[in-house]
Formats: C-alpha cells, sequence, structure tokens
C-alpha cells in the first residue's frame, strides 16, 4: 500500500470516527438517519449523482448494479455480489471479510445505522 494510501485512509478513518456523533441522534423513524449516515461517513469517498466518480463509484442506482462494475477493486469485480439489501448489510458491516482484498475498509458497526444506511442507498435510483 502506497505512503499516499494510508494516509488516505488514517484521514477517512479519523473523519468517520469524528462525525458519528452528528447523526447518532437522528430518528430511523424521521427517514433521515441513512441519509445523515451517508454525508458522515460515504460522502468523502461516494457520490449520490449518477456517474460521478471520487474515490469510490458513485452510488447512484446501486441496487440491483454488479459489484465492481462501475470501478472499484479486482476483488469486488470478482465477488459475484450483485448490490440488494442483504449484500449491502454484509459488505457494509465488514467489508473486508465480506470480500478479502476490497480496497474499503470502512466498517458500520452500528445495525440500526447500517440498516437506515441501506434503505438509502436502495433509494437512489
Amino acid at each position: 500500500m502506497t505512503t499516499s494510501r494510508v494516509l488516505g485512509v488514517v484521514v477517512l478513518l479519523a473523519c468517520t470516527l469524528s462525525t458519528t456523533e452528528g447523526f447518532a441522534q437522528a430518528s430511523k423513524s424521521d427517514g433521515t438517519l441513512g441519509q445523515r449516515a451517508y454525508k458522515a461517513v460515504c460522502m468523502g469517498c461516494h457520490s449520490v449523482e449518477p456517474g460521478v466518480m471520487k474515490t469510490g463509484p458513485s452510488l447512484f442506482g446501486l441496487s440491483g448494479r454488479k459489484a465492481g462494475s462501475t470501478s472499484g477493486s479486482e476483488a469486488l469485480r470478482q465477488s459475484g455480489f450483485v448490490w440488494d439489501r442483504d449484500s449491502l448489510n454484509r459488505y457494509l458491516h465488514d467489508p473486508v471479510k465480506a470480500v478479502p482484498g476490497t480496497t474499503m475498509v470502512v466498517r458500520m458497526e452500528d445495525a440500526e445505522v447500517r440498516e437506515a444506511l441501506v434503505d438509502y442507498l436502495l433509494t437512489l435510483k
């Protein structure tokens, strides 16, 4: 792993850890928890705009898409994953365990927040 990649991962993890409090108070019932989780954890690397690539692929139109088909690691392309509620939940819980060799290392341990994020991502059509 290159020095710049390691630095990027460290910065991303620091940002993730420092911003989770910002959405922890959101209620799943008000419909904003998933969007807040995206903004706090995912937005640094992923867009929700069609075709807009950042470090990672756009999350627009994710539902039903083959993992790695727009960009991503070779491990994702070879995983056989098709993004749906179950595969997103497993991947977001522990990307490295779900797809060994993936370049995404950010885990979402909190099941309620993760499920709200998955719900939000599946609406992006």
